[in-house]
């Protein structure tokens, strides 16, 4: 797994409602961590995840301010990994452990939030995960 260094130079706005999201949308779950295990070398998967904090679809890419029903991937550091296939959860929480472990590696200052961005891509599903961080 490669995990990288992304600069996200925008935010993206996701909007929360309750319906169900196009088969095709572009999807965001954002999910705070534990503290103890989100910080840890070696985190126990079934620990990690804490509450789900928000789900939703793609809103607007490019427009100022958020509306009530949106919520935002914000601009900044992320550690990011990437699977060009429709991962089961199991499979991108490996992808969330080892960005974790890249970046206490390099003594980043991991926050205890990981979003989940599902998309598609040539017309197949794409999962990636994204760690915020500070140096």
């Amino acid at each position: 797994m490669n995990v990288l260094k992304l600069n996200l130079c925008n935010s993206i706005l996701y909007k929360i409602d309750g319906e169900k999201a196009e088969n095709k949308a572009e999807e965001l779950r954002c999910f705070e961590l534990d503290p103890l295990e989100a910080q840890s070398i070696e985190p126990q998967a079934d620990k990690l995840l804490g509450n789900l904090l928000f789900h939703g679809r793609a809103s607007g890419l490019n427009r100022e301010g958020m509306e009530a029903d949106e919520r935002e991937m914000p601009a900044g550091r992320y550690l990011f990994v990437q699977t060009r296939e429709n991962a089961a959860r199991d499979y991108w929480l490996l992808m969330a452990i080892e960005a974790q472990k890249t970046g206490l590696w390099e003594r980043l200052h991991l926050e205890n939030r990981l979003f989940v961005r599902t998309l598609f891509e040539d017309g197949k599903k794409v999962t990636q995960i994204f760690r915020p961080y500070s140096l």
